[in-house]
């Protein structure tokens, strides 16, 4: 009888936690702006922004969720293995990159996307979070590629360039004044013994490519399988290209400068074997994801 009444006790004291919980509540839905530029592969339509306000967490913090929507149709008449899109917020002052895989050459295909989670009662609303989905790039089944051109308004600003394909690594790059300094990760089967690195210059209407010299990799660093340093080895300050720079005023009355225009990115990877990898160095290859 103690036990029954104790249970009963429980279940009204401490319902359920899905009893407790309210259901997502759409605070906005609105149309997006679409931005395919002249010779993309696929046309955007139907885009929307919608704000759902999620239930509390355990931690009692509200958190609202940005979904992203839109319908992508094939227009090139080629499979796409993958499609890089972004996303940018109130005139790309925040942007997120995202991307689509395995299109068929005429799917049209309805697109959704968890874009952010914000948490802390602030609602990510009004025209400084108006939304763009853009098409950046694609890669095709065939292994070939197409890259939007580089707009004023996105800039170059990462020092390097990510390389999916590459069998040698770069897991970071900084600036370094006149110079860089790129770090590597040269793990692969069979060793890499050799490598050099390229310069790229990117900014509307401006593409070029400058090569740097072969740089042996040692053994040793293959066998502790850790990262190692380029301390601007490969490329010479002649190799490298100046870099534009654009001044920006915070909200609290400091100044930020920042530098663009310039990435470096693995150009060639000599094996133990004797094989020897290219990076593709046209504009299409190199940026259609970045």
């Amino acid at each position: 009888m103690i036990a029954s009444l104790l249970l009963l006790w429980l279940m009204v004291s401490c319902p359920p936690c899905n009893a407790q919980r309210d259901p997502a509540q759409e605070l906005s839905n609105v149309p997006a702006a679409t931005d395919a530029a002249e010779g993309s592969p696929v046309a955007l339509s139907e885009a929307r922004r919608i704000l759902i306000k999620q239930p509390f967490g355990p931690d009692g913090a509200s958190e609202i969720v940005i979904r992203v929507e839109t319908t992508i149709a094939n227009t090139s008449g080629r499979p796409i293995r993958e499609l890089s899109l972004a996303l940018c917020f109130g005139g790309n002052h925040q942007t997120e990159f995202t991307a689509a895989y395995s299109i068929g050459a005429a799917e049209v295909r309805s697109y959704s996307h968890v874009s952010m989670h914000i948490r802390g009662g602030m609602v990510p609303d009004g025209p400084e979070w108006a939304l763009i989905v853009r098409v950046r790039g694609a890669e095709f089944e065939d292994g070939t590629h197409w890259a939007a051109p580089r707009l004023s308004s996105s800039p170059l600003y990462f020092p390097f360039i990510r390389q999916p394909g590459s069998s040698l690594q770069m897991l970071n790059c900084q600036w370094k004044g006149d110079t860089y300094s790129a770090w590597f990760f040269p793990h692969s089967s069979p060793p890499i013994v050799a490598y050099r690195l390229g310069c790229v210059k990117d900014i509307p209407g401006d593409f070029e490519v400058k090569l740097g010299r072969w740089v042996e990799v040692s053994q040793g660093e293959h066998d502790r399988g850790s990262s190692f340093v380029d301390e601007g080895t490969s490329l010479g300050p002649t190799d490298l290209f100046p870099k534009e720079s654009e001044v920006r005023t915070l909200s609290g009355g400091g100044v930020i400068t920042h530098s663009f225009g310039v990435g470096i990115f693995i150009a060639e990877v000599r094996f133990a074997d004797g094989r020897v990898w290219r990076q593709d160095l046209s504009r299409n290859a190199l940026f259609w994801n970045n």
